[in-house]
């Protein structure tokens, strides 16, 4: 079965004026659709691999044939995390985190708005196209990085709470810079226990 491309769980303009409609269906339709349009051609090298999920296929990569690794890792790791990603905001949304993530960011970072600090400014000294996640195993939480499409679930060996791409410049007209955008998106994040803030990045050529 061909993967295909999640509808996003809200209007396109839901998001405004923190994200605005040009730049969610130009991020959702044309660079989450790439993601997904490349998944499917690698895989149809190799028929048999389309019996799993892009989640089963990324956590074990040693598996993919090489001809079509880089392709899976880059592709599906797009897909897998930016399926995350429009998950993880919402409209009206905000407020603090509550229930155990809030105990663990309490725990972990002391309070809330310096974990806001200590993660955008993991986003910030991300080189390149990247990722930013709050992760952990158990109770442990931490922030990590990773490059280009690695996944704090898929390539660390943890489970992911929070996600963040760093900012993509903003190259057309009406177009914020997701940098900008995220340091208000914080006010757009789940506020139900499962605040997972992000935003993105400029992403590089696609396999």
């Amino acid at each position: 079965m061909a993967f295909e491309l999640p509808p996003l769980p809200y209007d396109y303009a839901a998001l405004e004026p923190i994200i605005d409609k040009q730049t969610m269906t130009l991020h959702h339709d044309m660079h989450h659709g790439a993601y997904v349009k490349n998944l499917n051609a690698a895989i149809e090298k190799h028929p048999e691999l389309g019996k799993k999920s892009a989640e089963d296929l990324i956590r074990d990569l040693n598996s993919i044939p090489d001809d079509i690794r880089g392709a899976v890792r880059n592709n599906g790791g797009g897909h897998v995390n930016h399926s995350m990603f429009w998950k993880i905001m919402k409209p009206k949304g905000g407020g603090d985190p509550n229930g155990p993530i809030a105990q663990a960011i309490t725990k972990t970072f002391g309070n809330f708005k310096d974990f806001q600090t200590k993660f955008n400014d993991a986003g910030v000294k991300q080189f390149g196209s990247g990722w930013v996640w709050l992760a952990g195993k158990g109770s442990d939480i931490q922030i990590l990085s990773t490059p280009n499409q690695g996944g704090g679930t898929w390539s660390t060996g943890t489970k992911s709470t929070s996600a963040t791409k760093p900012s993509r410049p903003a190259n057309r007209s009406k177009r914020q810079p997701w940098r900008t955008a995220n340091e208000t998106v914080w006010g757009r994040t789940r506020g139900d226990g499962r605040t997972r803030p992000s935003r993105e990045r400029s992403e590089r050529k696609r396999q």
